[in-house]
């Protein structure tokens, strides 16, 4: 018997240290995808905020994008992590309710302006002639998603649904039970955060890849008349365009698909737990938010010149701060 329970008592001390690596990795990686999504949200903004060419109808959705990152990276992710290293799972009510909150705003109005930001690009595109988009029409759609954000996020004050800590998460999100109210919260929150916003998408992104194929056949029927044709530079563009479209539907799919699934299993089967599949939804999410600025943004070459203008500049301003520093200690040595 002592023999058998000092065994126990090792495998227990080595499944501990185990799970306290596992631990220490995640928190690790937290930290790190929180530091990403962070300064590179912020470069958009400082970027938009430097360059007066940059403050465009575009550049409306893209700070609007980004403010709801650094909202998801400073408000939400912060507290898995502290959850993580200190392992604390005493977690008050009202405070629950409002980290829950904070999760559903700017997890949803991420995805609503990537919405927006489609419908934008569709109308330019596809649509340039029949309709325009203004700018008090882009304000109207920004503010939009954040009201509709706000409601669903607010549902569970409401008593429609129900936010309860998750340990799984390491945050608080809605409670799943077999009670109507909360299941549809649970079904509204996947139309509205993911197969509503996927068709959108999808849609949007090959309406345009079609129009500019069309377009570039009709150009290059126009060049063969008039000029030799470009076909090198035409086929480079079309596989830049393609391989943005591609890049920014499939990191949809991988980051916001497993949240999805979670809903469905969740609303299925609510008296099974998937903790991993819930753990693995929720860092996805996060990760989403650190990717977005290096979709939308940082593949544009001005965002890129004006950034490294930024860095430019800054390097310049210390290396002057140096110099200075160093002239002023030789002049006072001089003196004295």
């Amino acid at each position: 018997m002592q023999e058998n329970n000092r065994k126990f008592l090792l495998y227990e001390k080595v499944i501990f240290h185990m799970l306290s690596g596992v631990l220490l990795i995640i928190g690790v990686m937290l930290a790190i995808t929180t530091l990403v999504g962070v300064l590179s949200n912020l470069a958009v903004c400082l970027a938009v905020w430097w360059n007066k060419k940059l403050r465009s109808q575009l550049s409306l959705f893209l700070v609007c994008l980004a403010v709801s990152d650094i909202g998801m990276s400073t408000s939400c992710m912060p507290f898995a992590v502290a959850i993580v290293v200190f392992r604390t799972q005493n977690i008050d009510a009202i405070f629950c309710y409002f980290n829950g909150f904070i999760n559903s705003l700017f997890s949803l109005a991420s995805i609503l302006t990537i919405c927006s930001i489609s419908i934008f690009q569709y109308v330019s595109v596809v649509l340039p002639l029949e309709k325009q988009l203004t700018n008090f029409r882009c304000l109207v759609m920004v503010i939009s998603v954040w009201i509709i954000s706000g409601f669903l996020a607010m549902g569970p004050m409401m008593h429609w649904g129900r936010y309860d800590f998750t340990s799984n998460i390491f945050n608080c999100e809605f409670y799943n039970s077999s009670q109507k109210a909360q299941i549809s919260y649970n079904i509204t929150l996947s139309f509205a955060g993911f197969v509503f916003p996927l068709g959108l998408i999808a849609f949007s992104y090959i309406s345009i890849y079609r129009t500019l194929r069309t377009h570039k056949s009709s150009i290059e029927r126009t060049s063969a008349i008039s000029s030799p044709p470009t076909q090198g530079a035409s086929i480079s563009v079309t596989t830049k365009i393609a391989t943005t479209i591609g890049l920014i539907i499939a990191t949809f799919l991988v980051c916001r698909t497993p949240f999805f699934v979670y809903l469905l299993l969740t609303v299925k089967a609510s008296d099974y737990s998937f903790d991993f599949l819930g753990q693995l939804s929720f860092w996805a999410v996060y990760l989403h938010s650190a990717c977005n600025p290096f979709i939308f943004a940082f593949k544009q070459a001005e965002y890129q010149e004006t950034l490294t203008e930024i860095y430019q500049g800054c390097c310049l301003v210390l290396r002057e701060g140096c110099c200075g520093n160093t002239k002023d200690k030789k002049k006072v040595k001089s003196t004295t």
